[in-house]
């Protein structure tokens, strides 16, 4: 399931509260770049993005080295809000998710017009919270080469289901 995370701020609007419909992204769609002003994007072109994306995913495109299908979006979210943003545009945000007792994880998604756009929330548990957020640069994420080649697999995916559409 994609969803926004719970409990918004006051200032923030979540785009996706349920699965999105199954659809693919048109041959027409390219990377945007993060630099590229994409406002005015429709809730339409996020489904089809959030469908595509969560239909790429694997352990080559995860944060993770022992990613796992029945938890399919868990360790992408990195790999993920890149390349919302080199789709949509817009800013990327980290926060510290607590998900129980001791249990603190690192997580990324996207902040577009004002809303939060999180394609990989459904990872975590029902009872998870973001305890602390800040906006961060893409430097921020592409520390090394191992990250950046599970970026860069799942972007040459997103443009090849493109192509072959």
């Amino acid at each position: 399931m994609i969803s926004t995370t719970p409990a918004p701020r006051r200032s923030e609007r979540p785009l996706l509260r349920a699965a999105p419909t199954a659809a693919s992204l048109g041959p027409g769609s390219a990377r945007a770049g993060p630099t590229t002003d994409r406002s005015r994007f429709l809730p339409g072109d996020l489904r089809r993005l959030a469908n595509r994306l969560a239909s790429l995913w694997d352990g080559e495109t995860a944060w993770i080295h022992d990613w796992d299908p029945r938890n399919a979006a868990r360790g992408q979210c990195g790999t993920t809000s890149l390349v919302v943003q080199d789709q949509l545009g817009g800013r990327l945000m980290r926060g510290l998710v607590h998900e129980g007792p001791g249990t603190c994880t690192v997580h990324y998604w996207n902040r577009i017009e004002n809303a939060r756009v999180d394609l990989t929330w459904q990872q975590f548990g029902a009872g998870a919270t973001i305890v602390a957020t800040d906006a961060v640069e893409r430097a921020d994420l592409l520390t090394n080469r191992w990250f950046t080649t599970r970026y860069e697999t799942l972007g040459r995916r997103l443009d090849s289901a493109a192509v072959q559409r």
